[in-house]
């Protein structure tokens, strides 16, 4: 993954650690890198859209492959003077080489489309940490599907809340205060997501995932 280098250095930092959160998270759960990195890209794209980071007609494998050999060709946030907006325009209108593309893995361009979403979800809400949670999507997909994620992504964009408190929760790593609050967090998100939610069954959906998670 070292040719994520030719990238800016936070999208290129970025890349690297989704590489190696897939590889882990594989190793975990019994599933391939690209099957991980399959997973947390459809969320991302998923929850990008529903923002309004990307268009609903932009994917992220295609987005990968843009910003890969657009920074090939020298463009990348550092030559767009660090702006998103101008970079992402620019990205939009590269016209890709289909050699170059399909001789490169599907892999590589999930993680290069991975990292450059989710520099713009960062970009438009800094509160939100979602790449913190990639890891508990990975590893609990049939729970934190892509609508339910993008569900509560809008809420906590609503409330300004953090997925890495979230992470935390399922993780076990967080506080009793912050406990408490991603329990009522979770409350109002799942009935934004689902009105009609069963209350006993999220509750043993959570303890399942937190199961799952924490083993």
């Amino acid at each position: 993954m070292g040719f994520f280098s030719c990238c800016c250095s936070f999208i290129s930092a970025a890349a690297e650690a989704i590489s190696s959160m897939a590889t882990s998270i594989a190793s975990k759960i019994g599933e391939t890198i690209l099957g991980v990195l399959k997973i947390v890209s459809a969320i991302v794209e998923t929850v990008a859209t529903v923002l309004g980071v990307i268009r609903p007609d932009e994917k992220i494998e295609e987005l990968g492959e843009k910003m890969l050999q657009a920074a090939e060709a020298g463009i990348t946030m550092e030559s767009c003077g660090n702006d998103f907006s101008k970079y992402q325009h620019e990205i939009r209108n590269f016209q890709i080489d289909p050699e170059k593309a399909q001789n490169r893995r599907l892999e590589d361009k999930l993680v290069a489309g991975i990292a450059f979403v989710d520099q713009g979800i960062s970009q438009k809400y800094p509160f939100l940490n979602m790449d913190s949670a990639y890891p508990l999507f990975a590893m609990k997909s049939d729970f934190f599907t892509a609508a339910r994620v993008a569900s509560y992504a809008q809420t906590a964009v609503a409330l300004q809340y953090s997925f890495s408190k979230i992470k935390s929760f399922f993780d076990g790593s967080c506080s009793i205060g912050d406990k408490m609050k991603t329990e009522e967090f979770i409350y109002t998100a799942e009935s934004k997501f689902k009105p009609d939610f069963n209350l006993a069954d999220l509750e043993k959906d959570i303890a399942d995932t937190k199961f799952t998670v924490q083993r």
